[in-house]
């Protein structure tokens, strides 16, 4: 089936252009997107690309003739239907006569005249470069945009890289795919179904540096079993909203939210309520590792209860993490800093550590989660047999 290639409106005051050299001959092939012919409107001469594939089987307009906007320059074709050219046999049903023209700028498709007014050359190497032709002022006649414009605008920005590497301006393109699009997933959903609120405690972690130093392991293991043992007192933080029922989980899937050089993951520690500090450690050891290596399996990421991050590795103070659905609840950590603090009015010394709840108050209320918060913070500072053993 052939293809009708028309003179287009390129500038709002252009009604008509000169042919001035036609790039392809007659049984050539073209290709979509390619320049074909050269044309000379009233202010510049600007090339036209195909907008098809295919064999260039007639040319209508010849070169030095005059065309007005909407008349037929040319016809391309499948290459099944070169060897009729050859023979003279080609006579396709939508070539229309040479003399058919759209003579006012109001009977010319809304396509040709609502565009930018961009040099086919320049709209191509904007979109080589992923450049919106939009974003560029053109300094053509009638705001043309031409190659020089593009060119201009591109060394104006200094560093821009497209999704192959393509350094071009002041942006990077990331795919959201992988871990991104896990993470945005999540978050998306988290945002949009719970009705998430947070609430903070500071805790003195005094005591359990000297602990955490003593035995050689990271904070990390001791919070995760403190908030082990407040969820078994607690058991709703441990819960999700399944439709119009809350599911308390009886078992405790603690997952420990990680970074890594792909994004951030969540690897769970199933049935972490038997574990002991130095137990959960060794797992948190283990499955950290994979995860930075890229080796976790299916089920070391699923059926997570309750979710505890720490961003105060990244020197954050406090935060509100974002719960991890479909989880209720996340237990935050922040930076563990010396601060002045009264203790029996008298001002001290301590090592501090703000700690956060988010909570999804649909399923939990505010003195539930207050309470599971203190709880911690409880176990924290006292250090029970259950975070020294």
């Amino acid at each position: 089936m052939a293809f009708e290639i028309r003179l287009p409106q390129i500038t709002q005051t252009m009604l008509e252009a000169k042919v001035v050299n036609w790039l392809k001959k007659e049984g050539e092939e073209v290709e979509k997107g390619k320049p074909i012919v050269e044309v000379e409107t009233d202010k510049a001469v600007v090339e036209l690309e195909a907008e098809a594939s295919g064999v260039l089987l007639q040319i209508v307009a010849a070169e030095g003739s005059m065309a007005k906007v909407g008349d037929l320059l040319a016809v391309i074709g499948e290459s099944v239907e070169k060897d009729k050219l050859s023979e003279g046999a080609f006579t396709p049903s939508q070539v229309i006569s040479p003399t058919t023209s759209v003579p006012a700028a109001d009977k010319i498709s809304p396509r040709l005249t609502e565009r930018k007014p961009v040099s086919p050359a320049a709209r191509r190497k904007a979109e080589e470069l992923n450049i919106d032709v939009n974003e560029i002022s053109g300094t053509g006649p009638d705001g043309l945009v031409t190659v020089k414009d593009v060119t201009e605008f591109m060394e104006s920005k200094p560093l821009k890289r497209d999704q192959s590497g393509t350094k071009y301006g002041d942006e990077e393109i990331v795919p959201l795919d992988g871990i991104k699009k896990a993470m945005f997933d999540n978050a998306t959903k988290s945002h949009s179904t719970t009705a998430q609120t947070t609430t903070f405690a500071e805790v003195d972690m005094t005591e359990l540096l000297d602990l955490h130093q003593r035995m050689k392991l990271p904070i990390t293991p001791f919070v995760a079993k403190a908030a082990i043992i407040a969820l078994q007192e607690f058991p709703l933080i441990n819960s999700s909203l399944i439709g119009n029922t809350i599911v308390i989980k009886k078992y405790i899937n603690l997952g420990v939210a990680t970074s890594t050089e792909r994004g951030l993951v969540v690897p769970v520690i199933h049935n972490a309520e038997g574990k002991t500090v130095q137990e959960i450690a060794e797992r948190l050891k283990e499955i950290v590792e994979r995860a930075r290596a890229g080796k976790l399996s299916l089920a070391d990421v699923s059926n997570g209860t309750f979710t505890v991050t720490n961003s105060g590795v990244f020197g954050s103070l406090f935060f509100t993490p974002l719960i991890n659905y479909p989880e209720s609840a996340i237990l935050g950590m922040g930076k563990v800093m010396k601060s002045p603090v009264v203790i029996d009015d008298k001002i001290a010394i301590r090592s501090m550590m703000y700690v956060s709840l988010s909570y999804d108050h649909r399923v939990i209320d505010g003195a539930t989660a207050v309470n599971f918060l203190q709880r911690v913070k409880q176990k924290l500072e006292t250090l029970p047999p259950d975070l020294t053993g």
